[in-house]
């Protein structure tokens, strides 16, 4: 029998090492300040980490419990590189967000085999590489989560190479929640609708988005914050028991 978790606990990540991809902005650079303000030391995950304005604020408010590293999560030697450094930083980590993604809209009959490869690759291979890298430095145990997509379950014309890497995120947590279990390693998703960032805003608010937004039960599209509290649970020790499961962050719109 399991010790029970204190009510000022249940969702405690204070002092955690929390790995977070695509963090140079939209959900990612979100989830980085989140996580500091609750007292998590963060790495910054993104290909122009060092480089981007945003995280660079987060540097000079939160100093050293915040580091921003380089990486192209789809390239297997820019990740061995970045864990080199991040393991002379941080050795533990307890937390990975495997959230970097790209879409290429096109129908797949004009998909070329260079678009299908991006995608895939950034989408799919690189939580697989980030994961397999972050694996040995979870000596606590602690918590993976994938960044799926509503996309994972639910057909959109257009999107064949985007929503095969989101299903196949899916069954990357699975395996991994089960080939992990015995050393304490979690491996969740979070499978989000629409969630509002600078990339996507024009369209959501134009007219093609408003179709969308109709089709939404919750009638809205999300903002970054909608997603803290599914990732706070599954981060900290209210989700002890949780693994191989995906919460839908999506208004409703997969019952739909």
């Amino acid at each position: 029998m399991t010790d029970s978790i204190s009510r000022e606990d249940l969702f405690d990540v204070s002092d955690k090492v929390a790995l977070i991809t695509g963090a140079s902005s939209g959900i990612g650079l979100h989830l980085c300040s989140m996580l500091l303000e609750r007292g998590c030391r963060v790495i910054g995950i993104s290909r122009t980490a060092t480089k981007a304005t945003d995280l660079g604020h987060l540097g000079g408010k939160y100093g050293n419990v915040f580091l921003p590293i380089d990486m192209d999560v789809s390239n297997p030697d820019s990740v061995n590189s970045a864990f080199d450094r991040i393991g002379k930083e941080f050795p533990c980590i307890d937390i990975v967000v495997n959230n970097a993604g790209t879409v290429t809209p096109k129908r797949a009959t004009e998909t070329s085999e260079k678009d299908w490869g991006l995608v895939v690759d950034t989408n799919l291979t690189g939580p697989f590489l980030v994961s397999r890298s972050a694996i040995p430095s979870m000596t606590r145990g602690g918590s993976i989560i994938q960044i799926a997509s509503i996309g994972a379950f639910k057909a959109f014309v257009g999107l064949s190479a985007y929503s095969a890497s989101k299903a196949g995120l899916v069954m990357l947590a699975r395996t991994l929640a089960l080939e992990l279990g015995s050393q304490d390693i979690r491996v969740n998703v979070v499978s989000p609708g629409y969630v509002i960032t600078p990339m996507n805003s024009e369209f959501l608010s134009g007219p093609q988005g408003e179709k969308v937004r109709k089709q939404i039960p919750l009638e809205r599209f999300a903002e970054a914050s909608d997603l803290d509290g599914a990732i706070l649970f599954l981060a900290s020790s209210a989700s002890k028991y949780v693994t191989g499961a995906c919460l839908h962050v999506d208004g409703g719109w997969g019952i739909v």
